[in-house]
C-alpha cells in the first residue's frame, strides 16, 4: 500500500521495461499451431487490451491537469507513460505474433475494433 503519492511515483521511475526489447520469436511459431478457435479467442484479448490501454493512456492527460498538486499531477504522468507502453507493447503483439495489418497503431486500431464488443469500443 502506498502512504504517499511520492512513493508511488519513485516506485514507477524504478519499475521500467522497454517494450521494444521483448522477444516474439516463440509466440511467432506458436501462433500457426493455433486452431481458429483459440486464434479468435486471443485475438480478442490482444484487441481489447490494444484499444483499452491506447484508450486509458489518452484521457490520464486530464486527470493530470486537473491534479490537486505536484506529487498528484505526477502520479498521473507516470500512469500514463505506462500505459502508452502497454498500448505499444499489444501493438506489436498484433503486428508482429498475428499478423494485423496496418501502417501504424492506428490503423492496426481500427481492424482490431472489429474483433471486440461495440460495447468495449463504447467503453474506450
Amino acid at each position: 500500500m502506498f502512504t504517499r503519492y511520492d512513493s508511488f511515483v519513485i516506485l514507477a521511475e524504478t519499475l521500467q521495461w522497454d517494450e521494444t526489447t521483448i522477444d516474439f520469436t516463440s509466440d511467432k511459431a506458436a501462433w500457426p499451431t493455433l486452431d481458429d478457435t483459440e486464434k479468435a479467442r486471443v485475438l480478442g484479448l490482444i484487441a481489447g487490451f490494444c484499444i483499452a490501454e491506447s484508450a486509458v493512456s489518452g484521457h490520464l492527460g486530464s486527470f493530470q491537469a486537473a491534479a490537486s498538486d505536484d506529487w498528484v499531477a505526477s502520479c498521473f504522468r507516470a500512469q500514463a507513460r505506462d500505459e502508452h507502453r502497454h498500448a505499444r507493447f499489444f501493438d506489436r503483439v498484433a503486428a508482429e505474433v498475428a499478423a494485423i495489418p496496418g501502417a501504424d497503431i492506428a490503423a492496426r486500431q481500427d481492424v482490431l475494433r472489429t474483433l471486440i464488443s461495440p460495447e468495449l469500443v463504447a467503453l474506450f
